[in-house]
């Protein structure tokens, strides 16, 4: 469904993102990788927001060249950056409507898709809440909430449980799990327990290199036999990113 193919992204003499091929699929695709492994850059640069120096992001297939479309791709997708940026002085409604608007929304589709999101976040009941009267587990929702805003079959999130409590984390484990029914989700993270919420595709990025890709359960068989399911998932990974370091 979408896409990265050979795609290098270099900030001066730094390399970010090193040929990277991805392929997502409908379900939770969960991003691994340590602080600096190149996680956000390839997060932005599969959704627009940047552009990669070379290669190529494709949506069914086919290479996104032009500016249409790059902007039906902008609108088929939802974005939740790392650092949301939080307009306190809005209200919940009035930044899911503004985030309608960004993604050219019909104003008579507006209001049944923003009822919609609402609903899928349950965040009905605080609409007219002011943002920066918002927890930080709800404003998580509510930025959830303008990333579906328009309906979008993938979803990407950058990092979306970092700094939540471990409740407000368990409910958007299961969020994430209902969204990924019927969406394309890709989940950025360092954190090993979000990869156990979600048993599936796990792609491990070092360095600016997909080094593994394969489902949490081989990853898990990576580590030393005996321990917690956990304890495994950490040994595995770090076999993983031991392997990257002396490979040619």
């Amino acid at each position: 469904m979408l896409g990265l193919r050979a795609v290098h992204k270099t900030y001066g003499s730094e390399h970010a993102l090193r040929g990277v091929d991805l392929d997502l699929s409908p379900g939770i695709t969960v991003l691994l990788g340590r602080n600096g492994a190149g996680k956000s850059t390839l997060c932005h640069i599969l959704t627009g927001m940047e552009p990669a120096d070379s290669g190529d992001v494709v949506r069914h297939g086919s290479p996104l060249l032009t500016r249409s479309d790059w902007r039906q791709h902008h609108r088929a997708t939802g974005w939740l950056p790392q650092q949301l940026p939080v307009p306190a002085a809005m209200t919940v409604e009035e930044y899911l409507r503004h985030a309608a608007w960004l993604k050219a929304l019909p104003r008579k589709d507006a209001s049944d898709r923003i009822d919609a999101a609402l609903v899928r976040v349950d965040l009905a009941d605080l609409r007219g809440r002011r943002l920066g009267h918002l927890s930080g587990g709800m404003l998580r929702r509510a930025g959830i909430a303008q990333a579906l805003v328009h309906d979008p079959d993938v979803v990407v999130l950058d990092e979306p449980t970092v700094g939540l409590d471990p409740e407000q984390r368990a409910w958007f484990h299961s969020a994430l799990r209902d969204l990924s029914r019927d969406k394309c989700v890709l989940v950025s993270t360092h954190l090993l327990e979000d990869v156990e919420a979600f048993p599936g595709r796990v792609v491990v990025l070092d360095q600016g290199r997909v080094v593994f890709s394969d489902t949490t359960e081989a990853l898990i068989d990576r580590g030393e036999v005996g321990g917690t399911s956990q304890e495994r998932l950490r040994s595995g990974f770090l076999h993983v990113l031991a392997e990257s370091e002396i490979a040619p």
